[in-house]
């Protein structure tokens, strides 16, 4: 698969059972193979969190205290390489249906690759133009 210029960065709190569900989805359907660029956030971390990350390939980024979910994207967002991101939480695994009555929307893989393309596609555009 292609290797976009964008990074992936997951917040989790605690949800390490979702968190492994959410990443064997994004290894499974290719999203973990789009980016070389991934992190999970953790705040208040334990061992399992740090294992998990590592065992995708995602830098994990240690927070001691739960900053909130905004906090905690801030946070996440402000240790990613600039460019395009995509922020998730740890409950968010790819799916082929649009909604699931787990309480939570799962995310289309088709849906969500296309936008990736069209964001990296307008920040290449963006960052190339001289107009002013």
């Amino acid at each position: 698969m292609v290797n976009l210029p964008f990074s992936i960065g997951i917040l989790s709190w605690k949800g390490y059972d979702s968190l492994l569900n959410s990443l064997i989805s994004y290894e499974n359907n290719g999203l973990s193979k789009l980016t070389n660029n991934k992190y999970i956030c953790l705040p208040e971390y334990k061992k399992e969190g740090i294992e998990i990350a590592k065992r995708f390939c995602y830098e994990p980024i240690l927070i001691r205290k739960n900053l909130g979910i905004l906090g905690g994207l801030k946070a996440l967002a402000e240790k990613m390489p600039e460019g395009p991101i995509l922020l998730l939480e740890n409950e968010n695994p790819l799916t082929k249906c649009k909604y699931d009555d787990k309480h939570y929307f799962p995310i289309n893989f088709m849906e969500l690759k296309s936008k990736i393309v069209n964001l990296v596609t307008a920040h290449k555009f963006n960052k190339n133009s001289s107009i002013s």
